[in-house]
């Protein structure tokens, strides 16, 4: 079974009620890589998408001098997507 636009709405349920019978689905979504990134990218807060740099750069933060008054915090870091 090919489902096309497999990856939202009715076209995902419908991939997931052939797949619970048992029907072998190969589910593509018609959108091109650089148009889901964009799309993504047009959602986030910020601008941009987060690096493993920034996350880097806050474990050295937490480990520094510089958090010696941080204490038992829930760090989220998502770039404003939380807000």
């Amino acid at each position: 079974m090919l489902v096309t636009a497999a990856g939202q709405g009715i076209g995902k349920a419908c991939a997931i009620v052939f797949a619970r019978a048992g029907a072998e689905v190969f589910a593509t979504d018609i959108d091109d890589e650089a148009q889901v990134y964009q799309q993504f990218l047009d959602r986030q807060p910020m601008g941009r998408i987060g690096s493993a740099d920034a996350i880097t750069r806050f474990a050295l933060y937490l480990g520094s001098d510089e958090s010696a008054y941080t204490i038992g915090g829930v760090h989220v870091i998502v770039g404003g997507m939380s807000i």
